[in-house]
């Protein structure tokens, strides 16, 4: 399965026009990069990027300057979460164990889907 996505990785990564270069991307004016880190190609609007946002190339930039003026703990960053989704007609269903089928090495996932 590894062998046969990267087979395709590499297709979709050669004709990115075709693939991945969307109508919002063309209008708002973002690039495609290559990280001088990783070399993976990624999309941004800032010109002169040079690293991916991915770890490890580029750190955490939200640890010690939070992207919201409210603090919240964890309970209450789940529960406004949430109340944003129920808002826009999703369900909010309660927590259950959910077995991980895509990752063999995981008995149950560890975030939530």
């Amino acid at each position: 399965m590894d062998e046969q996505k990267e087979i395709l990785r590499k297709r979709f990564s050669a004709e990115y026009k075709k693939y991945y270069l969307v109508d919002l991307f063309r209008r708002k004016g973002f690039v495609r990069k290559k990280c001088e880190n990783c070399g993976k190609y990624f999309w941004t609007l800032n010109e002169t990027r040079k690293k991916c946002d991915d770890q490890p190339c580029s750190p955490y930039t939200f640890i010690g300057n939070p992207p919201t003026e409210k603090k919240l703990d964890f309970v209450n960053t789940w529960k406004t979460v949430e109340r944003f989704f129920v808002a826009r007609k999703h369900a909010s269903i309660k927590r259950y164990p959910v077995v991980s089928r895509w990752r063999p090495d995981l008995f149950f996932t560890v975030a939530s889907i």
